[in-house]
């Protein structure tokens, strides 16, 4: 038993890692992913840079201090899993079962990411422990860092996904956003639309938008003005609300505020005796990540809130 107990670590431990990493993921499509060793993580950032000033090479250096963002917190969330093989499932010729929990242990690791990655999303309009604001994610009231008053990153309506809403919450919700000098947060990449697999109705709006060179589902022939932007659609599984949808900057972009960090990797232990049975062997899988947001800029919900 011990002999087989030990193949049997050596053979998962060369694919475990390969395994996490060839497992698709949904998170990454909507979160930007760092890592850390602390226990606990608190950040502000930087609310704006201020305007530009022409100088000459003899006058003072025009220094400005930018003013702070709110402090965020992020909660971490602790993942474990173990499973126990014991002689008689292996002469019982269970192997193929027995190979087959650790992979389902590595399934487990992504979607639980994913899962709390997107109730980022689907608790977007109530109050969450991370709030950097005291308000929600989505709002019409995001107070600017500096006092000069309020912004918004939410359309409190629920409207089709069309030519017209998609262009419309494109440039109120993402381009015309202003930074804390009320200068223009500048961004020209890709702006993703994710929308809830839940809603079949949304997703295909979404992709003929994406995807047609007219105006999709109707008898006006102009040509699709939202195609001006980088669009790409991203459905995902895990968004429970059939009535949001959502736009944003890539999660690699500057100033992005979705932010998961992992603080201890996927890691299962070698089999362990279980007691004093030298029968029965026993593994656990643990993780340590946290999801939350630095800034409640660079994505934009569509519902009735």
């Amino acid at each position: 038993m011990e002999e087989i107990a030990e193949h049997f670590d050596y053979n998962f431990s060369l694919i475990k890692d390969e395994l996490y990493n060839i497992h698709p993921k949904e998170f990454p499509a909507f979160m930007r992913e760092e890592s850390s060793t602390r226990p606990f993580e608190k950040r502000s950032y930087i609310g704006g840079l201020g305007l530009p000033i022409k100088n000459r090479d003899t006058q003072p250096i025009p220094l400005s201090t930018p003013p702070k963002g709110y402090a965020s917190v992020f909660v971490p969330v602790q993942y474990r899993l173990g499973y126990v093989i014991d002689q008689q499932s292996i002469e019982d010729e269970l192997w193929k079962l027995l190979a087959d929990r650790p992979k389902s242990m590595i399934r487990g690791a992504v979607v639980i990411k994913d899962m709390v990655a997107a109730d980022i999303l689907n608790n977007g309009t109530t109050a969450q422990p991370y709030d950097i604001d005291g308000g929600p994610l989505f709002a019409t009231n995001h107070p600017r860092e500096n006092g000069s008053g309020n912004w918004s990153n939410l359309i409190g309506t629920s409207i089709p996904i069309t030519t017209e809403s998609v262009f419309n919450a494109v440039t109120n919700l993402l381009l015309l956003l202003t930074d804390t000098q009320n200068m223009p947060i500048a961004y020209n990449g890709q702006i993703n639309i994710y929308t809830p697999m839940v809603n079949p109705t949304l997703c295909e709006q979404a992709w003929s938008v994406c995807n047609s060179q007219m105006n999709p589902d109707t008898t006006d022939n102009r040509n699709n003005a939202a195609k001006a932007f980088n669009l790409q659609h991203k459905s995902l599984r895990y968004l429970t609300n059939p009535d949001f949808w959502y736009v944003g900057w890539e999660p690699s972009s500057p100033g992005y505020g979705l932010t998961l960090i992992d603080r201890v990797a996927p890691s299962i232990e070698p089999l362990t005796k279980f007691g004093d049975n030298p029968h029965v062997y026993y593994s656990v899988m643990r993780m340590r990540f946290s999801a939350g947001y630095e800034t409640a800029r660079g994505v934009g919900a569509i519902g009735p809130a």
